[in-house]
């Protein structure tokens, strides 16, 4: 968080792209870990991360700015208003992100009461919950927002036969998805398979769309403006237009640990998220429900695992389950909605006894959310004899450290650990 933060007091506060700003920072802020950044290949100092997600962060910190001046509290970009404000834009942003899952639900004329349950689910069944109540800021969580925002947009801009208006708005949401995660910028699938019939009516699309100025224009014009932000503050800082803040980190394409992330013990999604297991399940009613949604969704989210879990760090350091699959639980609200849909036609008591799952589902991530806050779980070398000596417990194993099994960062930076 603070690396997507750091743009913001460099910006408004200490007008220093450098970054050397950060070497004035009274010393307690800075051995708290609050302020740091990277060098990049000249030894210049630049933000690991991207500066997407503090465009959200923004309008918040400029009122806690305010706040912080008229209430001569220190106005550095690093007191409690402004980390205040970070937690409140966290909320903020899951709220809308729910409304607009919602309305996409009712579009699709799901039962009043899958919507419901649907909404529950993905708020308090999976580690969207997490890294709402505890880990405030976390980027995943304002993509979470974005891709519910993405659907409401594609359908629009295909209802309203791909106005120039909307046009923009597509290329601009898919732009800012990209900027705050770069490996997001395959989001694109989504609208261009919307109502996928067959690749010869895709490529007619395709077709017109390019060769349509007032289409391909205004998409590319929203993509691009909100890179640009990204690419001055590079320039200023440190001379160059791009800079890659990771270092030696690279991805493992042609090894992906698409197993390991999905079911390992140490990070597996659908060990410490299950209930999203139904929602997989569910790809398979979509075409009964909403069938424009059929291959889009398929196809991104095959892309958006093959992709995340080939980082040579699939299981993304200290987390609560696979939060690089928070932002695919917005798109995945349709297939899981689907799937309880197909379940109260069956029958109601099947919905019933389908509800009641899902609520032990819920409190099983609650439950589990608390675990991990006290270290019961785990951050990253969890273990499957150390999750089930802990599970639904609130007490350490005697023999606690000898379960777990950390990872070799410095061994996987180069190979994948075996």
């Amino acid at each position: 968080v603070t690396q997507y933060y750091i743009y913001l007091p460099a910006t408004f506060i200490y007008e220093d792209a450098t970054l050397s700003f950060t070497e004035k920072i009274p010393d307690k802020i800075r051995n708290a870990g609050k302020v740091w950044s990277v060098k990049n290949k000249e030894g210049k100092s630049i933000p690991k991360m991207s500066i997407g997600t503090s465009y959200f962060y923004a309008p918040f910190f400029l009122l806690a700015h305010i706040y912080a001046k008229l209430n001569h509290i220190p106005a550095n970009g690093y007191t409690w208003p402004y980390e205040f404000v970070i937690a409140m834009s966290t909320i903020f942003y899951v709220i809308l992100g729910l409304l607009f899952i919602s309305k996409t639900l009712h579009y699709l004329k799901f039962d009043i009461k899958i919507q419901v349950l649907t909404l529950l689910i993905i708020i308090f069944g999976t580690n969207l919950y997490h890294y709402t109540v505890y880990e405030a800021g976390m980027s995943h969580v304002y993509s979470f927002f974005l891709f519910a925002l993405l659907l409401q947009i594609t359908t629009l801009w295909h209802k309203n036969e791909y106005l120039a208006s909307y046009s923009f708005w597509l290329g601009f949401i898919l732009g800012v998805i990209t900027i705050i995660r770069p490996t997001n910028i395959i989001a694109f699938f989504i609208p261009l398979f919307y109502n996928f019939n067959s690749w010869s009516h895709l490529k007619q699309k395709l077709i017109f769309c390019i060769s349509q100025f007032k289409i391909i224009f205004p998409i590319l014009i929203g993509g691009f403006i909100p890179v640009i932000p990204q690419l001055i503050f590079w320039k200023i800082g440190t001379g160059n237009w791009i800079n890659y803040g990771y270092g030696e980190e690279s991805f493992f394409f042609l090894q992906p640990e698409i197993i390991n992330g999905l079911f390992s013990f140490r990070k597996g999604w659908l060990i410490y998220t299950p209930i999203m297991f139904f929602a997989i399940i569910g790809l398979f009613f979509v075409s009964r429900y909403a069938k424009e949604w059929k291959v889009n969704i398929s196809v991104w989210i095959i892309l958006h695992i093959y992709i995340i879990y080939s980082w040579w760090c699939w299981w993304y350091g200290g987390s609560f389950g696979a939060r690089s699959m928070i932002e695919t639980y917005a798109v995945l609200a349709i297939p899981l909605a689907s799937f309880s849909q197909f379940i109260l036609d069956k029958s109601k008591v099947l919905f019933s006894l389908w509800t009641v799952l899902a609520c032990l589902f819920i409190g099983l991530n609650i439950y589990q959310s608390k675990q991990y806050r006290i270290t019961l779980i785990h951050w990253d070398s969890m273990t499957k004899e150390a999750y089930f000596k802990v599970f639904l417990k609130n007490e350490f194993p005697k023999n606690w450290e000898q379960l777990l099994k950390p990872p070799d960062y410095k061994k996987a930076l180069k190979e994948r650990e075996k």
